[in-house]
């Protein structure tokens, strides 16, 4: 049985929150994405079938041929008069989502969120190391032409390398990562895969950096901000915060570099 949200709203969709909530709960689950998820927590997937119901229904409200993942029998379902589905067309769309949860999500986010309706880039989650709080944080990303741009409340134009060097990290091994990042999500496998490869690519970049920053043996430095006003007031937010992040990372280099000579 199908508990059909109310999807025709004053937005029309979901609360993108509960996208990002559904994705940050399917990196979780680790090498178990690629399991069937009514397997692993019940729980999620009633509510990804769920959501991906809402928005099936709204993309059938404006296209009526609208269809997900080629299938020509969903294609052919059409509203009622009252725009619901039958109850037995309604049981065919949930034991489709059901069966190809994970890519129909997906698809489905992509037109509703992405405006994919002809390349359907997909929307991904990563937890990112970042050497400043010493935390992880969770980032959204999707393809937007030949770059990899973040997503907030809508798909941005700024670069996932720019947006990870800034406030992450800065180094070689982003742009290294977020071309791996590029190549997985353009490959022709399931969306499970493809989250799967890039959650690896992300924890070995965590493993990396995490090892390069330890704290275990270090020296600590007070900086003055106060003194590097010229520095803020002569350059744009994110220069200064990259020169400053590669003024720290030099003075790292040359710590390491003296003690590998003692």
């Amino acid at each position: 049985m199908v508990t059909i949200n109310t999807f025709f709203d004053e937005t029309g969709l979901p609360p993108i929150s509960r996208i990002k909530g559904c994705l940050e709960r399917v990196i979780e689950l680790g090498q178990n994405i690629g399991v069937s998820i009514a397997e692993v927590d019940s729980k999620l997937h009633d509510e990804m079938r769920n959501l991906a119901y809402d928005m099936f229904c709204y993309q059938k409200l404006n296209t009526k041929t609208f269809t997900i993942l080629g299938n020509s029998d969903v294609k052919k379902l059409r509203l009622q008069e009252d725009d619901i589905f039958s109850d037995s067309d309604s049981l065919l769309i949930s034991e489709f989502l059901s069966k190809n949860l994970l890519d129909a999500f997906a698809e489905l986010v992509s037109c509703c969120y992405l405006n994919g309706k002809r390349t359907r880039p997909q929307l991904y989650a990563g937890n990112f190391h970042s050497r400043y709080s010493g935390k992880r944080h969770t980032v959204f990303f999707a393809r937007r032409g030949e770059n990899i741009c973040v997503f907030h409340e809508k798909l941005d134009t700024t670069k996932l390398s720019v947006y990870l060097s800034n406030y992450f990290s800065a180094s070689e091994q982003t742009d290294i990562l977020v071309k791996e990042i590029y190549n997985i999500s353009n490959s022709d496998v399931s969306f499970a895969q493809k989250q799967q490869g890039i959650t690896n690519a992300i924890e070995k970049f965590n493993h990396n950096a995490e090892t390069r920053h330890s704290l275990i043996s270090g020296a600590i430095t007070f900086l003055d901000f106060l003194g590097w006003k010229g520095l803020w007031q002569s350059k744009n937010e994110a220069d200064a915060l990259d020169q400053v992040s590669n003024l720290i990372e030099d003075f790292r280099d040359e710590l390491v570099l003296h003690q590998d000579r003692k």
